[in-house]
Order: C-alpha cells, then structure tokens, then sequence
C-alpha cells in the first residue's frame, strides 16, 4: 500500500490493558485525536486498526486500540509503524508542504540546468538533507535550507537550488 504515509511508530507498551506509546511521526501529533483508524504496518503484515483512546503526552502519546485488548496483543504491535492514507494527511498551508512530497523532484539549478533527482529525505538535527541522484550517478547531500533551495514547486514537480562552486565537482 504505497498510498500509506506514517504518522507514528510504535516504541513499547503501557499498562496491561492493551495501551501502547507512540512516537509521533508528524508535525501534528493532536491529529491521533481525530483519527479513527490507521494500518499497522511491520515488514510485510499490514493491517487496520480502529483508535479507541487517545492520550497526549509529552513526547509521545498513547493509544488503545478496539482490537488490542492486553498487554499480550499490544506486545505484538512493537516495532510497527501506524500509518494513514496520503489523502488523510492535515492540509498545509499555500507554499508549504511535506519532506515525503519532495521524494521524485527533479533538481534545476538557477539556470534550469537539470542537476538529478531528489531521492530521499533525511532528517539531521540542524536541518534535513535532500539526497540527490545527479545526472552523473552521482549522490549529492543537500542541506534543505534558504541559502541552496530557492523554489519548491510541487505542482510542476521541480527543485530550484543555487550550489557554491564545486560541490558538484569530482573529488581526486
């Protein structure tokens, strides 16, 4: 199911009731509250499963699920990430938009010069970094930040970057 984004990954269990924590995923973590259901998922099992309880904490949250009922059933969901349709995602504002969505842009430097295809996202703690497939099968990382990224835009489905001179230059 690739129309499926996570929202959450499940750390441990909470209690014998079936509770489980959550690392949230999202920038929206109230979001559990309003969601009904989510696919758990784990290598190659997925399946749904319909939110009974919902309680914020901190730095994570706790769900109780209709279907998990002890600590035995809960165990069993650790390791799993909760997911929910891309369609279901919170709508952001004019010009904002999620990391996911930048997976597939093709890169053009100020000149429209084609230079690859962002690859993946990946989340560092001073800021994430685009990696870019180069037209020269090449892996460049990209700090996505003002002073490289001067356009993202989603609809026509590009990246515009400005590069200082050499990072797509050859190591010797």
């Amino acid at each position: 199911m690739n129309n499926l984004i996570a929202i959450g990954y499940v750390l441990g269990t909470f209690g014998i009731e079936g509770w489980v924590k959550v690392e949230p995923l999202t920038d929206h973590p109230q979001r559990f509250l309003n969601t009904e259901r989510v696919f758990w998922e784990k290598e190659d099992e997925i399946f749904p499963l319909r939110i009974e309880e919902v309680q914020l904490q901190a730095e994570r949250i706790l769900v109780k699920f209709m279907e998990i009922n002890d600590i035995k059933e809960a165990n069993k969901l650790i390791f799993g990430y909760l997911k929910i349709p891309k369609n279901e995602i919170v709508q952001l504002k004019e010009n904002e938009f999620y990391l996911f969505q930048l997976k597939g842009l093709t890169v053009y430097d100020l000149n429209y010069q084609k230079i690859g295809v962002v690859r993946t996202v990946l989340k560092n703690p001073a800021n994430d970094l685009l990696v870019i497939d180069t037209i020269h099968d090449k892996e460049l990382l990209l700090p996505f930040i003002k002073v490289f990224v001067k356009e993202v835009n989603l609809p026509e489905g590009f990246i515009k970057v400005e590069l200082l001179p050499g990072m797509l230059e050859e190591k010797k």
